[in-house]
């Protein structure tokens, strides 16, 4: 098994399409949004614009060319130099490895970009493979008690994570 990074691409969309309304990795989401298709397409179509850019805000993970899994960051806080780090991966790959030795080589290039000093992260409080992910990573508990809301406006609650690059 051949995994390897990339930049986002278009044949990239189905894929991505399909990892994010898989039923266990839906689950294990700390946010909670219907995925229309508008919704889909715009995402899409950011992550494809950030790929000409030089800055790196999306890795692919893939294996025989076709998307697994991606890491991102988003909410970026450029004054204060920190933003949010997401991760996915399908379930097909889970408990290898693959997603911490992503977010490691992801963060590698933040570091290069020199734009970050602190990574933030949520997980859904009972998903704990993230949890371990994320401290195998070496991010640090900073709250147990963060609720996040979702899009029909009910709680959810997710533990919160950082590290400092």
């Amino acid at each position: 098994m051949k995994i390897k990074y990339r930049k986002f691409n278009i044949f990239d969309c189905a894929n991505f399409f399909r990892l994010l309304n898989h039923t266990l990795v839906k689950k294990e989401l700390p946010y909670l949004f219907p995925l229309s298709f508008f919704l889909f397409y715009k995402l899409c179509l950011s992550y494809m614009i950030d790929a000409l850019r030089i800055k790196q805000n999306h890795v692919v993970i893939s294996m025989n060319q076709k998307l697994i899994g991606l890491v991102s960051t988003h909410s970026e806080c450029i004054k204060e130099k920190k933003a949010f780090i997401s991760f996915e991966l399908h379930p097909d790959f889970w408990g290898k490895g693959i997603t911490s030795n992503a977010i490691i080589y992801f963060i590698s290039l933040i570091q290069i970009q020199g734009k970050y000093n602190r990574i933030l992260a949520l997980a859904d409080a009972e998903n704990f493979k993230s949890h371990n992910v994320l401290k195998k990573c070496g991010f640090k508990l900073t709250s147990k008690n963060y609720i996040f809301k979702n899009f029909k406006g009910s709680n959810k609650k997710v533990f919160s994570y950082e590290k400092i690059i």
